[in-house]
């Protein structure tokens, strides 16, 4: 059994494209603040039981985003980020289960878009011949549904957009 804990503080300096962007279609010169992150980290994990658990608890100050118009924008309050996740894996003969939860909390959806829940399910079968060995199976992913962050190919990056939905069904 093993109990970590770990703690971090990041004070950063805003990335030059959220400053200053210069071309045909976007024009800005911003003034912004550094973002600030402090991220308290505990877990347990049990390698008998194959079974990890984590907590991740983040506060994140004057984050920068791309609104709805491709502009940056920052966001002067704080946010704060919550995440659990929990794996386990088991063995029976040679057939191999991965089970990954995860759920997160954000105390302001409208700038910081997660989902929720997210699952990761992996069976595989593992063998070897003579001297390869080989792992066969399939991976199931599923995430509740949010509104995820549209791409602007002009800026090279994502943007937020309030029009459609994605997850909610298992790939």
């Amino acid at each position: 059994s093993l109990i970590e804990f770990v703690l971090f503080y990041k004070n950063q300096k805003p990335l030059i494209n959220y400053l200053v962007y210069h071309s045909n279609n976007f024009i800005w010169n911003n003034q912004f603040e550094n973002q600030k992150s402090f991220i308290a980290d505990i877990s347990y994990s049990n390698e008998e039981l194959k079974f990890r658990i984590e907590s991740e608890f983040g506060m994140h100050y004057n984050h920068i985003y791309f609104n709805s118009f491709s502009r940056p924008e920052q966001f002067e309050d704080n946010i704060s980020v919550l995440k659990i996740k929990a794996v386990k894996s088991f063995q029976i003969n040679k057939w191999n289960f991965e089970n990954h939860l995860i759920y997160q909390l954000v105390s302001n959806k409208d700038i910081i878009r997660i989902p929720a829940f997210i699952t990761k399910n992996s069976i595989f079968y593992t063998s070897a011949k003579w001297s390869m060995k080989y792992k066969t199976g399939v991976d199931l992913f599923y995430y509740s549904s949010f509104y995820s962050n549209a791409y602007s190919p002009a800026l090279q990056t994502f943007y937020f957009q309030n029009e459609k939905k994605t997850g909610n069904y298992p790939y």
